[in-house]
């Protein structure tokens, strides 16, 4: 090694006698491996594995600069992106090849960094910080591709493929209810109700909130309507202590299950 590839590369040649020199130098490297993983190994280490982690890491950013412009321009995309269970996999796969590939690199990092060479009172912080960054960085793509899988199952679990429904006068009604059921109550009472409407041409969707104490609630044709034609708790007359709309749940599960027998099997 000449004098002048030394002084040209300090990274790759330094001189291993000053600790001082070392000491930057081993802080350097644990910068730019958090920075842009890979370039330590381009400047100081395996060239190949250096190149494969800048590959990788300019992958990543061009990935999110591509989500960050569809999240400002075409937003729909990226909750369809989310949404899907298939993608959410890949996401994972991709979360846990980072990660991995950030422990590689950061553990070659510290290969790199030539402790013996540095200051002794750099050498634990310097170790520390890198650890704590590797773990910090793999740990968080790690428990994000959990999330992916965990999303994934879910999404997978709620909406299961079956038969097509025709839409009703070109509208899809989906009923949301929140309930407070509990191990200490009896049946479950909807404390939140609504009615999303989507247009099944368009796919505009619009959001209708009923109040829980609706009074006098009409019924379609139906058990219901033959037995309240008024409108549910006309008269204060019901089967239940309240007669408002979010009592309807609990009397048919309450009182009168076999006016629906069928509830189970159509979901």
């Amino acid at each position: 090694m000449t004098a002048l590839t030394a002084t040209a590369s300090p990274m790759r040649y330094p001189d291993a006698g000053s600790r001082t020199l070392m000491t930057r130098r081993a802080w350097w490297l644990v910068v730019l491996n958090v920075l842009i993983p890979g370039s330590p190994q381009v400047l100081a280490g395996n060239r190949r594995l250096g190149r494969f982690g800048l590959g990788t890491t300019l992958a990543l950013w061009a990935l999110v600069v591509v989500l960050a412009g569809l999240w400002f321009f075409a937003r729909t995309v990226v909750y369809s992106i989310f949404s899907n269970s298939i993608t959410l996999w890949v996401i994972a796969a991709v979360l846990l090849f980072y990660a991995v590939t950030w422990v590689i690199l950061s553990l070659d990092t510290l290969r790199l960094v030539r402790f013996v060479r540095t200051a002794p009172s750099a050498r634990a912080w310097i170790a520390a910080l890198t650890v704590a960054l590797m773990v910090g960085l793999s740990g968080s793509a790690a428990y994000g591709a959990y999330l992916a899988t965990t999303a994934s199952g879910f999404l997978s679990s709620v909406f299961q493929a079956g038969p097509s429904v025709p839409p009703i006068d070109g509208k899809y009604n989906i009923l949301l209810l929140g309930g407070d059921a509990g191990p200490d109550r009896d049946g479950l009472r909807p404390d939140s109700i609504s009615v999303v409407s989507v247009d099944a041409n368009t796919g505009r969707a619009v959001m209708i909130g009923l109040p829980r104490d609706l009074e006098n609630a009409p019924f379609s044709p139906g058990p219901m309507a033959d037995k309240y034609p008024q409108g549910y708790g006309y008269d204060d007359t019901c089967d239940v202590d309240v007669c408002q709309l979010n009592s309807i749940y609990t009397e048919v599960e309450l009182k009168s299950p076999d006016m629906y027998p069928d509830a189970a099997k159509n979901g």
